[in-house]
C-alpha cells in the first residue's frame, strides 16, 4: 500500500495544466450569478424545496433549464431527470394512543391534541415501558457530554428536551458536535443506539411560554420518519407532575446542565408509559437532475450537489416555532446547485480531457437517497467513474476559510487542494475521511475516490432564517472558482486517480448521527437501499467486518442471535455488546444465508 500511495502522489509532477489552460473559463463564474442562482432557489416561492413537493419539481425544472443554456447534454438519453420514490407523507389512525401512568394517576392523550407523533418502528407500533429523564439525549465527544453515561434506559423509553445545551452561545467551527445532535433525528439515533424501546419529546425550558419554538405543530400531516423506534413529542404538564413527583424541576435540571455540562439524566421511579401507533405511508417520485460536457476520453468526473431541503420545516427543522414557513436552504444547499451551474457553465466553453456530470440530488435530507440511487443506476460505467466533487453548504465562507473532507480517498488529493486553495486565495481546512455525512458516501462506498467541499455551520442552518440576502457572494466565488482548478486538474492528471480506503476511526451514522459509542463493527450501511436488514454498500478494510469475511452488498438479517429488520435494530445491538466480544453474524449473500463470527473492536 505505502509503494503504491508514494507512486500515484508522484502523478502530481506529471500534470500538463499549463496556466493558461487552469484560467480557461474560469472568469466565467461571477458572484453575481452565483447569488442570483441561489436567490432563485431559496425564494419564498420555492418554499424551501421539499422531496415530493411541486416547488422540488420547480426547481429541478429550473437547475435542468440553466444546463440546457450552457450546452451540457441530457444525461438520461433525451432527458435530464432520472426519476425514483420516496416516501412523503404518514397518515395515522384515529385509534393511535400515548397512556401515561405514575401510581394511581393515568393520562390518556389523544392524537394531535395531546400528542404528536415523530417517528415510527413499524408501521403498527405498541410498546409500553419504565420512563427514564434523558436530558436532551446527545452523546457527544467534543465537547465531552453524554446523557447516557450513568443512566440506564434499556428497553425503557426516554424522556428527552429540545434543542442542546448552551444554545444560545454561537456555532464556532463546522465539527460543533452539540449543535449537531439538537436535531430530532440525532436524536432519536442516540435513543435506539442506547438501547431505548421509545422517546418521549418535550419542549426545554426556554420554550416554556411557546412550544412553537421547540415542537412541530401538533396537527395532522407531514410524515414520520422511519427511526425504528416510536417517537411522540408532548405537552410540557404531561411530564412536569413526573419530574415534581421525583423531586425535580425542569427548570433546575436545564440550568444545571447549561452551567456545568453535567447531564442530569434519572429514572422516573414508578412512571410508565404506552404508546401505540397504526399509520400508512404514502410515496412520491422526485427527480434527480443530470447533464453531461463530453471531454477527450471516456472516464467522467462527477460534481454535485443536492438541491432538496425540509420545505416548510417538519422533522428536521431547528426552528420548530416557524414549521409551516418555508425554510428557504439557501446555503443548504441551493448555494451548492449555484455552484453546479456556475461550473457547468465554465466547463461548457472548453473540452476538458476527463468528461464531467453535473448531478443536482434529491432526497439528500431525507438520508442521501438520491445520490445513493444514482450511484447504483449511473448513466455511464461505474468503472468509469474516477472522481465525484460535492458542494454542500458553500455558500457562506468565514475568514476565507474552506472545508475539504476526502483527501484521503486519493493520494492524488492533497497536493491539488493545497495548490489550488493557494491559488484561489483560500485557507483549506483538510480532513482525509470520504464519509463526512453528504452525498459523497455513495460514491465512496462505490470505490469512487471523491471529495466534499464544506464551508461550515451556522446559526441559520436547518432555519428558515438561511436565507439568499445571507450567503458571501465573493467568497462563495472563490470557493467555485477553487473547485473548477480542482476539477481542472483531476481530469488531466495522466492517470486516473488512485482509490485508498481511509482508515476511519468512527464509523458514520448518517448525517447527523452521534459517533464514538460502544463496539466497532466496520460497515457501512445502504442508505438508499429498502430491504429488510441492513444491506451494506461497503465495509471498511481492517475492520472486524472485514477480517470476517463480509463484503459490500451483504444484508445483515440477524445479530448474535437478534433479528435485525432495519439499521436501528443494528444500532440497538451493536450497542449492547463491548468490545472484544464474538458475536454470531448472519447475512444474505446471493440470497443465501452464511454466519461469520466477528470479533468487535474498540472505536479507535
Amino acid at each position: 500500500m505505502n509503494r503504491f500511495i508514494a507512486a500515484s502522489a508522484g502523478l502530481l509532477s506529471c500534470l500538463a495544466v499549463s496556466a493558461s489552460t487552469a484560467e480557461r473559463g474560469i472568469e466565467s463564474i461571477t458572484s453575481s450569478e452565483f447569488v442570483s442562482h441561489v436567490r432563485y432557489l431559496a425564494s419564498d416561492q420555492m418554499r424551501g424545496r421539499g422531496n415530493g413537493t411541486p416547488e422540488l419539481d420547480r426547481a429541478a425544472s429550473y437547475i435542468a433549464w440553466q444546463l440546457t443554456n450552457d450546452h451540457a447534454k441530457p444525461a438520461f438519453g433525451k432527458s435530464y431527470f432520472q426519476t425514483f420514490e420516496i416516501t412523503t407523507r404518514t397518515d395515522f389512525a384515529p385509534e393511535s394512543k400515548v397512556i401515561i401512568r405514575s401510581g394511581e394517576t393515568t393520562q390518556e392523550l389523544s392524537l394531535f391534541s395531546g400528542f404528536l407523533p415523530l417517528g415510527l418502528g413499524d408501521e403498527s407500533t405498541s410498546i409500553d415501558g419504565d420512563l427514564v429523564f434523558a436530558g436532551y439525549g446527545i452523546a457527544t465527544e467534543s465537547p465531552a457530554y453524554d446523557d447516557y453515561k450513568d443512566v440506564d434506559v434499556k428497553d425503557k423509553i426516554i424522556v428527552i428536551m429540545t434543542h442542546s445545551p448552551r444554545e444560545k452561545e454561537e456555532v464556532r467551527s463546522g465539527e460543533d458536535q452539540l449543535a449537531l445532535q439538537s436535531t430530532l433525528t440525532s436524536k432519536a439515533m442516540n435513543a435506539r443506539m442506547h438501547g431505548a424501546k421509545g422517546m418521549i419529546i418535550i419542549a426545554d425550558p426556554l420554550h416554556r411560554d411557546d412550544e412553537r419554538d421547540a415542537l412541530p405543530p401538533f396537527k395532522e400531516g407531514g410524515s414520520a420518519e422511519e427511526w425504528g423506534i416510536p417517537v411522540v413529542a408532548v405537552h410540557l404538564p404531561a411530564i412536569e407532575p413526573l419530574l415534581k413527583i421525583a423531586g425535580k424541576d425542569l427548570g433546575a435540571l436545564h440550568e444545571t446542565i447549561d452551567h456545568e455540562l453535567k447531564p442530569q439524566s434519572f429514572a422516573l421511579t414508578g412512571a410508565r408509559a404506552e404508546i401505540h401507533l397504526t399509520a400508512t405511508r404514502t410515496k412520491k417520485p422526485v427527480k434527480n437532475v443530470a447533464a453531461a460536457i463530453p471531454g477527450k476520453t471516456d472516464e467522467w468526473i462527477v460534481i454535485g450537489a443536492h438541491y432538496d431541503h425540509l420545505g416548510l420545516g417538519e422533522k428536521n427543522s431547528l426552528a420548530p416555532r416557524l414549521i409551516g414557513i418555508p425554510h428557504h436552504g439557501a446555503d443548504d444547499n441551493a448555494s451548492g446547485v449555484a455552484g453546479l451551474l456556475e461550473l457547468a457553465k465554465a466547463f461548457s466553453s472548453e473540452k476538458p480531457n476527463r468528461s464531467i456530470l453535473f448531478v443536482a440530488f434529491a432526497g439528500e435530507e431525507l438520508g442521501l437517497l438520491g445520490s445513493s440511487y444514482f450511484a447504483k443506476n449511473p448513466p455511464v460505467p461505474t468503472e468509469k467513474i474516477v472522481t465525484m466533487i460535492n458542494m454542500d453548504m458553500i455558500g457562506r465562507p468565514k475568514k476565507d476559510r474552506i472545508f475539504v473532507s476526502g483527501v484521503g480517498t486519493s493520494p492524488a488529493f492533497t497536493g491539488i487542494i493545497e495548490k489550488d486553495s493557494q491559488a484561489a486565495g483560500l485557507q483549506a481546512a483538510l480532513s482525509k475521511s470520504g464519509y463526512s455525512a453528504s452525498d459523497q458516501i455513495s460514491f465512496v462506498s462505490k470505490g469512487i475516490p471523491a471529495l466534499f467541499f464544506f464551508s461550515g455551520l451556522h446559526s441559520d442552518y436547518h432555519k428558515p432564517s438561511d436565507t439568499w440576502d445571507k450567503i458571501d457572494g465573493p467568497a462563495a466565488q472563490k470557493v467555485v472558482r477553487m473547485i473548477y482548478r480542482v476539477a481542472e486538474d483531476v481530469a488531466a492528471l495522466p492517470e486516473r486517480p488512485a482509490f485508498v480506503r481511509v482508515e476511519e476511526p468512527v464509523p458514520p451514522a448518517g448525517r447527523t448521527g452521534g459517533g464514538g459509542l460502544g463496539a466497532y463493527f466496520g460497515s457501512i450501511p445502504d442508505f438508499g437501499e429498502e430491504v429488510k436488514g441492513v444491506k451494506f454498500a461497503d465495509i471498511k478494510d481492517g475492520s472486524p467486518a472485514a477480517k470476517a469475511g463480509l463484503k459490500a452488498g451483504d444484508i445483515l438479517i440477524k445479530f448474535d442471535g437478534q433479528e435485525i429488520k432495519n439499521l436501528y435494530d443494528f444500532s440497538f445491538a451493536l450497542k449492547s455488546h463491548k468490545p472484544g466480544q464474538i458475536v454470531d453474524v448472519v447475512v444474505l449473500r446471493d440470497s443465501q444465508e452464511l454466519s461469520v463470527k466477528v470479533t468487535l473492536e474498540n472505536r479507535q
